[in-house]
């Protein structure tokens, strides 16, 4: 079987094999009452899917000899239904408590910024994430895990001959997670001291502001002073609000546009180069949070030749010349969060 068929490869900063394991701090010369052991839901392929009673969770991990162990994490607690990402290799040195931005390329073309924690050197552990990006896991295509513009954290390939054995894992943890969690009433918990469940609590929660929905149209909401003659138009394809930002070349912010999901708008722009910066998400939360800090997709916009993202907007033989943006077309790198 040549390599490209293989049903499970990963490429990452280091080359070892590892199983990931959460288990709570020992506490010394005190008796407490252990985790109960992961119960084995399901295999599908090389993915076993376990069920974890201590922390309401059924996790899914890779069990082939790869250099970097990833699990997909679905747990339900009395805030409601969650996901999260583990990823463990013992060829790590990342710095304890080290926050970070990873970037996650879906099989559906989508690329989300998740934030990720070093849970110690060798383990990472994501924020929370969103019932959307999850869906996006599950095209036909592959899936990796990116640090920066060339670091490749995970690589997950899929197999030529098994297409669809994500999708299979995603709906399996779903699975598990209504009829093992969501179907069990409340467990009592184990006998431990506040510190351990201090520590297991941090571990495993991640706390999201309350955000409040804010009514929003399509629009300009900033423009500096200057005279606005050159046109832009922007059309977005359904299923996503956008929110651009021109910003000059000498790095002056110029505008700032929200343009609603499936439609056109049509405004005009003072002359310049500029860069479009993007975000895009579901729902609106105000300028501070835009779409959510969980699901808001931040990106700059790049020309169709794949290199340059500088969009001139100028006057020749008498007309103002412009753009007409097709967001579902143009090509979108990611950005971070406070890179828009």
């Amino acid at each position: 079987m040549t390599a490209r068929k293989k049903m499970f490869r990963t490429m990452c900063l280091a080359s070892t094999a590892a199983l990931a394991i959460l288990v709570s701090p020992a506490i010394a010369e005190r008796a407490i009452e252990p985790p109960a052991k992961p119960i084995v839901y399901t295999k599908v392929g090389s993915w076993k899917i376990t069920h974890h009673p201590e922390n309401k969770s059924c996790n899914a991990a890779d069990v082939n000899l790869g250099s970097t162990t990833v699990i997909i994490e679905a747990g339900h607690k009395t805030t409601g239904a969650w996901w999260m990402i583990l990823m463990t290799n013992p060829k790590w040195t990342w710095t304890w408590g080290q926050d970070m931005e990873l970037f996650l390329d879906t099989p559906s073309g989508k690329s989300w910024g998740v934030q990720f924690q070093a849970r110690d050197s060798t383990t990472l552990l994501s924020e929370k994430v969103s019932e959307s990006l999850i869906a996006s896991l599950t095209g036909s295509a592959d899936f990796q895990i990116r640090h920066g513009d060339d670091k490749l954290v995970y690589w997950y390939h899929y197999a030529e001959d098994s297409p669809t054995q994500l999708a299979e894992v995603i709906q399996k943890l779903r699975e598990c997670r209504r009829e093992k969690i969501e179907s069990t009433p409340e467990m009592k918990s184990w006998a431990y001291d506040d510190e351990t469940a201090r520590n297991l609590h941090e571990a495993h929660t991640v706390v999201l502001p309350q955000l409040t929905p804010v009514p929003i149209k399509t629009g300009v909401l900033h423009q500096m002073k200057g005279r606005a003659v050159a046109p832009l138009r922007i059309e977005t394809p359904p299923g996503q609000d956008y929110l651009l930002k021109l910003v000059n070349v000498q790095n002056k912010d110029e505008m700032v546009i929200y343009v609603s999901r499936e439609s056109s708008y049509v405004t005009k722009v003072p002359f310049g180069t500029y860069r479009i910066h993007g975000a895009v998400g579901q729902t609106w939360y105000g300028e501070k949070h835009r779409f959510g800090p969980d699901t808001t997709t931040h990106f700059r916009l790049v020309k169709k030749d794949g290199k340059s993202d500088q969009f001139t907007f100028n006057q020749a033989e008498g007309k103002a010349h412009g753009y007409t943006i097709q967001l579902v077309k143009l090509e979108t790198p990611p950005i971070k969060a406070d890179e828009f």
